[in-house]
């Protein structure tokens, strides 16, 4: 893999997920730890965060039409 791009696990490990095909998809680094900072305590399934991201993506929020993190962050309601 690149180094910009990760390998993410769709159950994390923490809640039992297993290293296996089927469990690991690959995700922009940037992505992979935006879903954990945006979302604190427990990152969310993965059909929500695509749900999450398409709407963001939507409004000009996400992706390279988007401004930095903090742009993401206060679209989600996390930071003023």
């Amino acid at each position: 893999m690149g180094k910009d791009v990760t390998a993410e696990h769709l159950v994390a490990r923490i809640d039992s997920g297993k290293n296996t095909r089927s469990n690991i998809v690959a995700a922009c680094r940037r992505c992979n730890a935006l879903r954990h900072e945006m979302f604190p305590g427990a990152a969310p399934d993965p059909e929500t965060y695509q749900a999450f991201v398409l709407l963001m993506r939507a409004a000009g929020l996400w992706g390279n039409e988007a401004g930095g993190s903090g742009t993401k962050k206060r679209a989600a309601g996390l930071v003023r």
